[in-house]
């Protein structure tokens, strides 16, 4: 009872929460390209989300227990250490990219 009304309320938070994008969000750079941090963004943005999503999953999974998490909470687990991986990587390029 208490998990669904704690997702009803998380729920609630994301659909009246203030989603803005800033004004220099598509800034161009000087050569008409997009910006490095633009581009990073856009690219971490999703990698973030992905890792957040696996891991909200596999807390679910956990709190359920049973059966289902015997069977795929190391896989859940394997997933969020790779795409953290993956993460960090991405971060790392860029942060080696930049001048």
């Amino acid at each position: 009872m208490m998990d669904a009304l704690f997702i009803t309320d998380l729920m609630t938070l994301l659909r009246h929460a203030q989603w803005e994008v800033p004004s220099d969000a598509c800034a161009m750079s000087d050569s008409g390209g997009l910006s490095l941090m633009t581009l990073a963004t856009m690219i971490l943005t999703p990698a973030v989300l992905v890792v957040v999503g696996v891991l909200v999953i596999g807390i679910i999974l956990f709190m359920c227990g049973g059966e289902i998490n015997r069977r795929h909470g190391l896989k859940l687990m394997n997933m969020r250490v790779a795409t953290q991986a993956a993460a960090l990587l991405l971060v790392t390029i860029i942060l080696l990219i930049q001048d």
